[in-house]
């Protein structure tokens, strides 16, 4: 049983530790984006111990951080 519980316990932190890994990838995708409201939102409800709850409705209605924004200026020296 003792070996078990050792079992449980090491899954628990594991979980935890992704959890917050997912977090931190999360605040940092969202701080990028022009409209900072998810970033905020994210980070306080994080940082007061609801981030489970802000990671569920990101990963269900968050924006997509992946797409590139049409204001974006191109780098200096691009022609294209």
């Amino acid at each position: 049983m003792a070996g078990l519980g050792v079992v449980g316990v090491l899954a628990v932190l594991g979980g935890a530790l992704g959890q917050f890994v997912a977090w931190i990838g999360a605040v940092l995708n969202t701080s990028r984006l022009d409209d900072k409201t998810w970033f905020i939102v994210l980070l306080v409800l994080g940082l007061l111990s609801f981030g489970f709850i802000a990671m569920l409705v990101y990963l269900v209605a968050g924006p997509d951080g992946t797409r590139e924004s049409a204001t974006r200026t191109k780098p200096l020296g691009a022609t294209a």
